[in-house]
């Protein structure tokens, strides 16, 4: 329901930096927690889902790896492990095909190991959702690695 969902309004996303937008690395999404409002925020969108809940079976979580959303989402994730400590976690991590552009992909593969890294420790299992391509689903190696030249 819509209720279970926690939107972040446009004013979260705004730098001052031009070669990079707020979310494009996962170090921006972790940084974003140090914004009170933020942090404020999206705690309150946890407690009030929470409270809507008679027992609390677990949490089910898609996270955009290829960006800084890994990074609030691994935060996130950390609030959900100290309020609700013996509930599972399923988080599905979506992974888009790597682009051509050096610097998008060198940016996307980072992203992607710290998100996995650190959602691989705060879940009980984590899923990944590959992109279909020409109706065929991509390889984890292509996921990673991007198309081979040839």
């Amino acid at each position: 329901s819509s209720r279970s969902i926690a939107l972040l309004k446009d004013g979260f996303m705004s730098t001052g930096d031009t070669n990079t937008s707020a979310l494009d690395v996962y170090g921006n999404g972790i940084a974003m927690w140090s914004d009170p409002v933020v942090e404020e925020h999206l705690s309150e969108s946890l407690r009030s889902l929470l409270e809507q809940c008679d027992a609390v079976q677990g949490f089910t979580m898609a996270v955009d790896v290829d960006s800084g959303f890994g990074g609030v989402m691994t935060r996130f994730a950390e609030l959900v492990r100290d309020e609700c400590s013996r509930s599972p976690i399923l988080t599905a991590l979506t992974l888009e095909s790597c682009s051509n552009d050096i610097r998008s992909k060198n940016l996307s593969l980072i992203n992607r190991g710290l998100a996995l890294s650190a959602l691989s420790d705060l879940s009980s299992a984590v899923v990944p959702l590959y992109e279909l391509e020409d109706g065929k689903v991509v390889t984890w190696d292509k996921l990673f690695h991007g198309a081979r030249g040839g």
